[in-house]
């Protein structure tokens, strides 16, 4: 099974929370959203670790994770 829309839309929310948070948030807000990218692209990184699983993403989403976690 391909759990590619709902990863998607999971990492669609995680980068607009992580924005927000990161702006307005309190330091134990920012210290907590600073986990979940990390947390959500581990688990898009196994779904597409599958051969069969890896159209289902376009990547860009991994690249926005990556670009949050290097900052």
């Amino acid at each position: 099974m391909n759990h590619a829309p709902d990863l998607d839309a999971l990492a669609d929310a995680c980068i607009a929370a992580y924005t927000a948070i990161e702006a307005h948030g309190t330091p134990e807000k920012k210290a907590l959203i600073r986990t979940l990218p990390l947390i959500v692209g581990k688990e898009i990184a196994r779904d597409i670790s599958t051969p069969d699983k890896r159209e289902g993403h376009a990547g860009d989403g991994i690249e926005q994770f990556q670009r949050l976690l290097d900052e």
